[in-house]
């Protein structure tokens, strides 16, 4: 067990040394970009961010988490192939329905450029994510953590560079396609490589057994995610409705500066944790120790940064980002506790896949996404002012946070009663 700690320790280290530099550009950027670009750009990336974001999670089936824990290479490569023509597919129907739409409802020139941007977005972060797993598979940290720092330095790079020149949303867009598609190239290289190889393909019998055994990544799993995405989209789909797209863009901004250290960090230590956890399923014991230490870090990794911007987040905000930022500097403090939860909560988000649990997960997720449409219905019919929207969203996804936390923990130990 003492090699396996160490291993993790130096598994996270890799990784967070590369997703903390580019963790790092974008912080450093950011204070020049939200000089050049106001909420109302910033509406319009937040969101073709969480379209592509939804849409490339459907278009890969969740079958990214099937690629690191499956034993065989070709087999994983099979299903590693399979998710990449899925998602192509997924994008060309997107871009084939989006032509018909936009030929119907005769778009203005903008609108129909934004709409263009999505089915390239889907791809590109559909295939930046089956690359990252495959990389995971082989435990190739330092790719993984070379991408995250190439996204970041290209996508800031061009945001200045092209704000400079030109400020209008689609440098926004078109910096962060651009971004993903840098970073991706070498997976794509690996990709090609994989695939002369002779590796099993898509389209072996072998494949589709597969698919069948793993059938609850695309169905419980899948729809997990595509509620808690959804929940999401209910949000932003509420707030751009009721308040326009100057307060969704404050509240997208804020939310997405946030969030960096959940992306970045958290992410990082999510890929590590699912790698190494899915080989101790066995071992409840030695799980349970994994997942409270690693709680515990993700604790002390955050709790300074989101305790100064609960306290201090409007003055925060308005010194780096600008004056045009006040309001996301008060949101910030409003959502500090809920990404707080999030941050803790996101590197140990896979506990209930790797117990078979994704069907309660599930039912979980349901309920409150449930409770989601019923908080927006009743601020609709209320008239209820924009401060106490973003704080009773934020008091129901810190209720949400701890009830999976402790459920959980719960899991672990019930497993940990029927070994004894």
């Amino acid at each position: 067990m003492k090699f396996v700690k160490n291993d993790f320790i130096k598994s996270v280290s890799v990784l967070i040394t590369g997703t903390f530099l580019a963790q790092l550009i974008s912080i450093l950027a950011s204070p020049i970009i939200s000089r050049i670009y106001g909420p109302e750009e910033n509406a319009y990336l937040g969101l073709f961010l969480k379209i592509t974001t939804l849409i490339a999670t459907i278009s890969t089936a969740r079958l990214e988490l099937v690629i690191p824990i499956e034993k065989n290479k070709h087999y994983a490569f099979g299903i590693y192939q399979f998710s990449v023509y899925l998602s192509l597919l997924i994008a060309v129907i997107c871009f084939v329905l989006i032509t018909v739409f936009s030929i119907i409802s005769s778009q203005k020139f903008d609108d129909l450029l934004f709409l263009i941007t999505i089915p390239i977005g889907i791809l590109m972060v559909a295939f930046f994510n089956l690359g990252n797993s495959w990389e995971l598979r082989h435990e190739n940290y330092r790719s993984i953590s070379v991408a995250s720092i190439i996204l970041s330095l290209v996508s800031n790079g061009i945001k200045i560079g092209g704000g400079l020149l030109f400020g209008h949303f689609l440098i926004l867009i078109g910096a962060t396609i651009i971004g993903y598609f840098s970073a991706s190239f070498s997976f794509l290289k690996s990709f090609v490589v994989e695939k002369k190889s002779k590796l099993l393909t898509y389209k072996s019998k072998r494949t589709k057994t597969l698919l069948k055994q793993n059938q609850d990544f695309y169905t419980y799993n899948l729809f997990h995610v595509l509620l808690d995405l959804s929940r999401d989209m209910l949000i932003v789909s509420f707030i751009w409705t009721q308040f326009g797209k100057a307060d969704f863009g404050s509240y997208e901004f804020s939310f997405r500066m946030m969030k960096l250290p959940i992306v970045f960090i958290g992410a990082a230590l999510s890929q590590v944790f699912f790698r190494k956890a899915k080989d101790l399923v066995n071992s409840p014991i030695e799980l349970k120790r994994m997942m409270l230490k690693t709680v515990f870090y993700t604790f002390i990794l955050g709790i300074i940064p989101f305790t100064l911007l609960y306290f201090f987040g409007e003055e925060i905000f308005t010194f780096i980002f600008g004056k045009d930022w006040k309001v996301a500097g008060e949101i910030a403090e409003i959502i500090s506790i809920w990404l707080f939860m999030n941050f803790i909560f996101t590197p140990i988000s896979f506990v209930p896949i790797l117990l078979n649990k994704q069907k309660i997960y599930f039912w979980i997720n349901f309920i409150f996404l449930f409770l989601i449409l019923f908080l927006g219905f009743y601020f609709f019919i209320g008239n209820i002012n924009f401060e106490n929207c973003i704080l009773s969203f934020s008091m129901l996804n810190i209720i949400y946070f701890i009830v999976l936390l402790v459920w959980f923990y719960k899991l672990l130990v019930n497993k940990l009663k029927l070994e004894n």
